[in-house]
């Protein structure tokens, strides 16, 4: 066999292989997006549709009735408007700031030098390890005496002291970044603040957008934490208003279908706009040692 007819056939082998794996891909895809069609279909259509037998996998009749009783009529005194608009405001500001302590933080603990550093380091990634139901009633104690039930302050303000796993990816970015650069611009009479805004800061930019938007899915989505500390309806978050809604809907597949779509709409665009900094940004807390 001659070389060209072993490079042809190294090229056909590696077509059949990617052609294979581009098919399982699809059929994985599939199988993971036939659920959000069949919400789609049903947020869609009136619900009568949804209890034929057999089930029909198409639209007969458009009908947006469910989309419209979301966002004109209160569910048990909810209003999914202003759930969502209670939900930024509970989600936004500890995601900001806890993003900021965490950065400067990851930032003291990798070009630093202070007495206990490493100590308090391995002792802050120990408290990753303790469950969260461990401290669950001691935090909600400590909370109720403080008279913060039902106020956001419980979402708000642990949020904004940063978190352990964040300090920690932080850390291993900055640590791969040249200490040469923090001399220089030492020389140059700058402090360790600025150094941070002016240097570190701008290098890490894709880690912390990346860091952010997770840390933002991850208050958006939460559900116990409000479910615990809220009571009055006005204060709700929408995925609270979702539970509500999918509740009074009952019998009502149309209403509970349109419900789920306008709760993760706004995280699928987030993530359809700004996958590229989860992507990138997670790639590179990941080669950074």
């Amino acid at each position: 066999m001659t070389k060209a007819d072993k490079v042809r056939s190294a090229t056909v082998q590696n077509r059949i292989v990617k052609t294979v794996v581009y098919c399982i891909l699809t059929v994985y895809a599939f199988i993971l997006l036939f659920p959000f069609y069949i919400i789609l279909i049903s947020a869609l259509r009136p619900s009568m549709e949804s209890y034929n037998v057999p089930f029909l996998y198409y639209i007969r009749e458009f009908d947006v009735t469910g989309f419209v009783e979301i966002f004109t009529v209160d569910i048990y005194g909810i209003s999914f408007v202003r759930s969502f608009f209670n939900t930024l405001l509970y989600v936004i500001p500890p995601t900001v700031v806890g993003l900021l302590v965490s950065a400067i933080a990851g930032f003291a603990f990798s070009k630093l030098r202070f007495p206990g550093k490493n100590v308090i380091f391995y002792g802050l990634l120990m408290t990753m390890m303790i469950p969260g139901t461990v401290t669950m009633i001691p935090t909600f104690m400590i909370f109720n005496g403080l008279n913060w039930i039902d106020t956001p302050l419980p979402l708000m303000i642990p949020g904004m002291f940063g978190g352990a796993g964040t300090i920690f990816f932080m850390r291993q970015y900055f640590k791969g970044i040249p200490t040469s650069l923090i001399d220089a611009a030492k020389i140059d009479g700058m402090g360790y603040l600025r150094i941070f805004f002016v240097i570190m800061a701008p290098l890490s930019a894709p880690v912390l957008i990346a860091f952010g938007l997770m840390s933002f899915v991850g208050g958006f989505n939460d559900y116990f934490g409000p479910l615990l500390y809220l009571y009055s309806p006005e204060k709700y978050t929408l995925q609270i208003a979702l539970k509500f809604a999918t509740s009074a809907g009952g019998s009502d597949v149309q209403l509970d279908m349109s419900a789920c779509i306008v709760t993760m709409l706004p995280i699928l665009l987030l993530y359809i706009f700004f996958q590229r900094y989860f992507i990138r940004g997670s790639a590179l807390s990941g080669i950074k040692g």
